[in-house]
């Protein structure tokens, strides 16, 4: 367990508390309605370190905070206190991706910066050329980059396409050789096409990765290891699709009924396949 002081500190804690009206005994009101952004985003923080969990999943807590204390927390929470955990943490900020060893993040909404393809693939400069066109090629971007490396990508990337977009992050994603891919809704705003060409990019460049994929579009998750299914934040059920499609009871084979006859019949058919293939491994 982390002590008070120890947390206070590594949070940067003690100068709220002291300006708050009775200190740590202040009544903050519904949803911390006294409380900036930063201060909700760090007693959020302070409260997780409480729990002294295994698994850490951090969505943005420093972009609330400046630089200056945004880099404290990173470096004496996250890198310190955190660093014998499981840490996912996703960021927004260039400068903490250098840290990101073995896990990287692709959400529905990609981040990219307003510079060259270069950068946005690769920049800490860590590849060569030969090795960031040949993660293009995976992901069939090589032939689009009309400019080469140099090619630039406006803020966010509007200059792309959503399923281009997808796609360069995958291409930095299969560069880092990241151990655990986390991918949040990553293909609900691309096409059928694009969505099929991050599917076999994933199972093809992945396949000694853990893999955990938020998504809706059944597709997309049908051949996983395992499914979770989730409903109002309680878990109903874990287990393999096939195993659970066996089960016409199951929430997961009344969601997948809700599609149709045609599109049952084929994810039950890839569920089994895929079932199969892991059988005879």
């Amino acid at each position: 367990m982390y002590s008070c002081n120890s947390i206070e500190y590594c949070l940067l804690l003690f100068y709220d508390l002291e300006n708050l009206p009775y200190g740590d005994s202040t009544i903050v009101g519904d949803n911390g309605i006294i409380l900036s952004g930063g201060q909700k985003a760090r007693l959020s923080l302070a409260r997780a370190l409480y729990r002294d969990d295994d698994i850490y999943l951090l969505d943005d807590p420093l972009s609330a905070v400046d630089v200056e204390v945004a880099r404290h927390i990173f470096e004496k929470c996250i890198l310190g206190k955190l660093h014998s955990k499981i840490c996912i943490l996703v960021t927004h900020q260039i400068q903490f991706l250098k840290y990101a060893t073995k896990i990287i993040f692709l959400d529905k909404d990609p981040v990219l910066f307003n510079d060259t393809l270069r950068i946005n693939l690769d920049p800490f400069g860590e590849y060569s050329d030969i090795e960031i066109w040949n993660a293009l090629d995976e992901v069939q971007l090589k032939s689009d980059m009309i400019d080469g490396l140099q090619q630039q990508v406006t803020e966010g990337g509007s200059n792309f396409s959503v399923g281009q977009r997808q796609l360069i992050c995958l291409a930095r994603a299969l560069l880092r050789k990241n151990k655990i891919l986390v991918i949040d809704e990553a293909t609900a705003n691309v096409d059928h096409r694009t969505d099929e060409l991050i599917q076999l990019a994933i199972r093809r460049k992945f396949i000694n990765c853990t893999v955990l994929t938020i998504a809706h579009r059944l597709r997309t998750i049908i051949d996983s290891d395992k499914i979770l299914v989730l409903s109002h934040g309680q878990v109903m059920e874990f287990a393999s699709p096939y195993e659970l499609l066996s089960d016409e009871q199951s929430y997961f084979a009344q969601l997948v009924s809700q599609t149709g006859d045609r599109e049952t019949s084929h994810l039950i058919q890839q569920a089994k396949m895929a079932a199969m293939a892991r059988h005879s491994q």
